[in-house]
């Protein structure tokens, strides 16, 4: 659908799907005189050269990948279609390129922009930070992408204050228990509470951990987001809403679709999380925005390490509050 869109709204001379190294450099082999008759074979991502990040004329922090893809196959998310299939690197490998770099560029924040960073983690990630440590490199780690809260053990939360890690974001998405269910078991509220309390005893504040939390889903109601919210809240960490995109070929596109929610040959642009797609009116608006407005107050409070709905009492009579005024 994507594709096709392109080619026939936007007309571009050249389309490239999926992972682009091999088939650009086809590409270019094609345009560019004395180009290289035969391309070399690339079995796995270890075979492509470190990044050129040379060629940015200002550098502010350098992104790496120690993975690509996803193999969790959540509802909502596109991941698998769009990176084709679940690869790694040798952590020797991407040990390397993390330190020519931050020597080269004399750069300290890098950002980790995996899928699945905690993946494997033993074999990967952990011996990765381990050289780290050991070289006792000075550097700032950031993770954009939701971190998969189950994952974060004693000993993850401990190399991570260790070798550096200052940007940490955890993947939670609902309380509702149907909805993580329904997402594989992803992650439960437990794996959270777990995640905050070992990521604590290492020396982290609560006030400095985000964690994500969807909203606009298939048929999710605005209590289900509010009680996500709250339960979050109750943790004492930030919160980051995000909003829920219907990408073609997703589980969550096809059943907005079949419950005629969203149209099937809608044109992509409005799969745009900004206007909230499966609720394209005025009132819903209106409610998103009160969410946002709530959150940001919450997260202020957070920030003067304040709770608001700590006891499970408050929390409670909010929710029930909340449904009060939905059923009406």
């Amino acid at each position: 659908m994507l594709p096709e869109h392109a080619r026939e709204v936007v007309k571009p001379d050249y389309i490239i799907t999926g992972p682009g190294e091999i088939e650009v450099s086809k590409l270019l082999s094609s345009l560019l005189k004395n180009a290289p008759a035969k391309q070399k074979s690339h079995q796995n991502l270890d075979d492509f050269p470190f990044p050129a990040l040379d060629l940015y004329q200002k550098l502010d922090y350098i992104p790496i990948m120690t993975s690509r893809g996803c193999p969790y196959h959540c509802t909502f998310c596109a991941t698998d279609k769009i990176s084709g299939g679940y690869a790694q690197r040798n952590p020797e490998l991407v040990f390397q390129e993390l330190y020519e770099n931050v020597n080269r560029f004399g750069i300290q924040d890098i950002a980790f922009y995996d899928d699945a960073l905690l993946l494997n983690k033993n074999q990967r990630l952990l011996p990765i930070l381990e050289m780290v440590i050991e070289k006792k490199m000075k550097v700032r780690f950031h993770t954009p992408n939701g971190l998969h809260a189950r994952q974060i053990d004693k000993k993850v939360a401990k190399l991570f204050g260790l070798s550096g890690f200052r940007t940490i974001r955890l993947s939670f998405e609902t309380v509702n228990p149907e909805r993580f269910t329904d997402m594989k078991n992803k992650i439960a509220p437990d794996d959270l509470v777990r995640a905050v309390e070992n990521l604590e005893q290492a020396g982290y504040a609560r006030y400095l951990i985000e964690t994500y939390i969807l909203m606009g889903l298939p048929h999710q109601t605005f209590q289900e987001v509010y009680e996500s919210i709250l339960f979050a809240h109750s943790l004492g960490i930030k919160i980051r809403l995000a909003s829920f995109s219907p990408i073609p070929g997703t589980v969550d596109f096809n059943r907005a679709v079949e419950d005629g929610l969203f149209p099937e040959n809608a044109d992509p642009l409005l799969t745009n999380k900004t206007i909230y797609p499966l609720h394209r009116n005025l009132e819903s608006y209106r409610k998103f925005f009160e969410i946002r407005q709530f959150v940001n107050v919450l997260n202020q409070a957070v920030e003067r390490k304040v709770n608001l709905f700590k006891p499970a009492e408050l929390r409670q009579g909010f929710s029930s509050f909340l449904q009060d005024i939905e059923n009406k």
